[in-house]
């Protein structure tokens, strides 16, 4: 059962899923440039430099040397096409949440290569990179079941998964996880779409009724 409260936090996550669809599609349509194709093989040394530890490093060597045996370019354009297939989802609620959990597992790889897991941390860094968000705002569209409305892909209506968005809300509160060091957009519209995940979570969730001790106390005499 639904009411005006609950429709309004159901249509105020398919808002959001769909915005960061659009934010997601704008970044795939910036990858089109020949620079991202021929950049890529470059992009995922962000593991091999000074200061990151030496596992990390081996992790980046061995992944570069696999993506150099495939082809950096065939890679890139890979990536390419799940960017569009994952915006066209987002969109469209269409392959959710499967495609979802494809684009959490895409973003944490991501985050490991060409992110470097956000290091290398010298003293006083804070920023753990920009892949992780997106990863963190893929779990929102899972928890938050933003599909459920102004989608293409009939689905039962259910509650959002409380424990996920109480920790999305946690994690994203964490100390660091708003740092900014920028990439294609910048990473002031993917902060966006989770702090809008959260705030919509936050102020629109359904709360059990609040029983006055005086309604209380008159049922007793009845």
């Amino acid at each position: 059962m639904t009411t005006n409260s609950t429709q309004g936090l159901y249509r105020s996550f398919a808002a959001i899923r769909i915005l960061f669809g659009l934010v997601w599609l704008i970044n795939t349509y910036l990858q089109l440039n020949p620079a991202y194709i021929h950049l890529f093989a470059h992009s995922l040394q962000a593991d091999l430099v000074a200061g990151q530890p030496a596992w990390l490093q081996a992790y980046g060597a061995w992944t570069l040397h696999w993506v150099t045996i495939v082809g950096p370019v065939l890679v890139a354009k890979v990536t390419i096409v799940l960017d569009a297939l994952l915006a066209v989802s987002l969109i469209t609620g269409l392959g959710l949440p499967f495609l979802a959990w494809l684009g959490f597992f895409y973003n944490l790889w991501l985050w490991s290569t060409v992110g470097g897991l956000g290091g290398p941390y010298t003293t006083g860094a804070t920023d753990p990179g920009t892949a992780i968000i997106y990863a963190l705002c893929f779990l929102l569209v899972i928890w938050s079941r933003s599909w459920q409305v102004w989608s293409l892909q009939p689905s039962p209506v259910r509650l959002p998964q409380a424990a996920g968005m109480e920790t999305g809300r946690i994690v994203f509160g964490l100390p660091g996880m708003t740092a900014n060091k920028g990439d294609v957009l910048g990473t002031t519209n993917i902060y966006v779409i989770a702090f809008l995940f959260v705030g919509a979570w936050v102020y629109l969730r359904p709360r059990p009724l609040q029983i006055s001790p005086e309604i209380v106390q008159d049922s007793s005499a009845s």
